[in-house]
């Protein structure tokens, strides 16, 4: 049996800023856990150097946003408010160099928060999400556009799209259209893909949705890739603990794990979902079950960026050539 595509995707990211911490104090200025705490206004840097050392002991690949303009608090390409600016280098070299060998690079769109007017960048009255629900192409390109363009000058090939929220769920056609000509308008990339739903059925595939061939012969396709694991760390944040026993946290995981690897009958788009910028560092419990099952199933699985994922869709389609012109795809 062939090994099953195994992906970590990993959201929310961006230099110091904690996300969850500025969607919570929305809700309540005083923005605690489940438990009562207190959340962090910021995440150190020491957490991004330890996720990434331990992506290298597990070998770990996958898809690894980044939010280029944080709760609309300034940019990744000069400053973000309460971020010292050496602080915020750092985190960018730091991803450069360790995160963008094993993952896939996307923005989250702009702020993933408040929506932003492009001409003045100043916040609109809704957020992203509310916003982009009654949006067209014509509309979504530029704002889409934008947010690449930042990730470009900072360094970055994103070579896809992440959804805030449920961005553009409502006229996903226009949406994904907007992907793709965006991704054209930046990077000149003839092929995309977006992460924007979530099915638990163990033979979900990603969706072809735009496949078409232009006058000069250009193909062009953009591919919406589906997670289908739930996300098993966004539960440490409500609890103290910090040792890795089993607990429901593990066995969350597990859950994943056995489903990809067990449950399904051929390889396919199977991913384990984390918000792993909403707690303080990699949760032990991620850790201690990742090399258990690791260690037991690692024959049975194929460690991809999420790119891969893409080009199975696409190759489904009988666009098989994708994966010769779109970049490297990495397995175990």
């Amino acid at each position: 049996m062939n090994p099953i595509p195994i992906s970590l995707i990993v959201d929310d990211s961006s230099p110091g800023m904690h996300m969850y911490y500025l969607h919570a104090a929305r809700r309540n200025p005083r923005a605690l856990t489940g438990d009562g705490r207190p959340l962090l206004r910021t995440i150190p840097n020491a957490m991004l150097a330890r996720f990434c050392d331990l992506a290298d002991e597990f070998d770990l690949r996958g898809k690894f946003s980044i939010v280029p303009r944080p709760g609309a608090a300034g940019s990744i390409n000069s400053q973000i408010e309460g971020v010292p600016v050496e602080e915020m280098h750092v985190w960018l070299d730091l991803a450069r160099r360790r995160v963008v060998p094993r993952f896939d690079i996307t923005p989250e769109m702009i702020t993933h928060d408040w929506a932003v007017d492009l001409a003045t960048m100043q916040p609109l009255a809704e957020n992203e999400h509310d916003w982009s629900q009654r949006q067209t192409t014509e509309t979504l390109r530029p704002y889409v556009a934008f947010a690449l363009g930042e990730l470009k000058q900072a360094g970055f090939d994103a070579t896809g799209v992440t959804s805030p929220w449920a961005f553009g769920q409502d006229v996903e056609a226009d949406y994904a259209r907007a992907i793709l000509e965006a991704q054209q308008q930046v990077y000149g990339r003839q092929d995309t893909w977006y992460f924007l739903r979530f099915s638990e059925a163990v033979d979900a595939t990603a969706r072809v949705m735009i496949l078409e061939t232009d006058d000069t012969g250009t193909r062009r396709s953009c591919v919406s890739v589906f997670a289908t694991c739930s996300d098993f760390i966004w539960q440490t944040m409500d609890t103290p603990r910090t040792d890795s026993n089993p607990s429901r946290v593990q066995w969350s995981f597990a859950t994943c794990l056995l489903k990809a690897i067990w449950w399904t009958g051929s390889p396919g788009s199977n991913f384990t979902g984390s918000h792993w910028l909403s707690v303080a560092e990699p949760h032990p419990a991620f850790q201690s079950l990742t090399r258990m099952m690791w260690r037991r199933s690692m024959s049975r699985m194929a460690l991809m960026q999420a790119a891969y994922h893409f080009r199975s869709g696409s190759a489904d389609a009988g666009f098989s050539a994708f994966g010769l012109r779109f970049g490297s795809f990495h397995s175990s």
